[in-house]
């Protein structure tokens, strides 16, 4: 891998769409309506927890009905002043922590070690149609967060390499992605298969279930 090219790099995001007229349709039993009319766009997914985590409010609904390729001039502001800090600050965590307010302003922003992260740290312009919220990969390293990541490949056959949520929340909110923040759920809550396609084996309605803690992992195969 060389640190300074972009040969190797895949970028992929997906919209959602539907068509622009729904209406009611009782004999529909699976969504109750019937579509009609063109497709428009009405959401798009790529990097977790870049509608949630960075785009304000009141940009939402932009967000969700536009393309990548706009995202700077859209919503670079959002990522180099991150509302999520903003917010801290106003309810008064980071002066309850004891954060210095030298500390705050940095996380206050321009913030540019977030836009290192989305860009995998490589020499991605930061202008329409380069930097966005696209899953950047490069295919000539490993997989592992923020290069992609597959299902399991934790310390345990329940656990994913990384929580997802946890690392993009404590980059944003204390700028260090190995914080801690935001823990929750931190296993599956059953065994991932090491193998194609990785997934764990479904449940069996009668004698297993879903929910709580995960812990313990539910065991296969199930005992009544």
């Amino acid at each position: 891998m060389k640190p300074d090219s972009t040969d190797s790099l895949i970028r992929i995001w997906a919209s959602i769409s539907r068509q622009q007229t729904q209406t009611v349709d009782p004999n529909n039993i699976i969504t109750g309506v019937k579509g009609g009319g063109e497709w428009v766009q009405v959401g798009r997914n790529a990097l977790p927890l870049f509608d949630a985590g960075l785009v304000g409010t009141q940009r939402q609904t932009l967000y969700l009905h536009s393309s990548p390729m706009q995202d700077v001039t859209n919503f670079g502001a959002d990522i180099l002043f991150p509302v999520l800090v903003r917010d801290i600050e106003a309810l008064g965590i980071y002066k309850a922590l004891g954060l210095p307010d030298s500390t705050v302003a940095k996380l206050k922003g321009p913030r540019i070690d977030i836009i290192n992260v989305i860009n995998l740290g490589r020499p991605i312009p930061v202008q329409d149609g380069f930097t966005g919220d696209v899953l950047t990969l490069d295919a000539a390293t490993d997989s592992k967060f923020p290069n992609g990541r597959r299902l399991g490949g934790g310390t345990a056959p329940n656990r994913n390499q990384v929580n997802v949520n946890s690392v993009l929340i404590s980059l944003i909110a204390a700028g260090d992605p190995g914080a801690g923040l935001a823990k929750g759920v931190e296993v599956n809550d059953k065994d991932y298969l090491d193998r194609f396609p990785f997934l764990a084996i479904a449940h069996q309605g009668l004698l297993q279930g879903h929910g709580g803690s995960n812990v313990p992992t539910v065991r296969d195969p199930a005992r009544p």
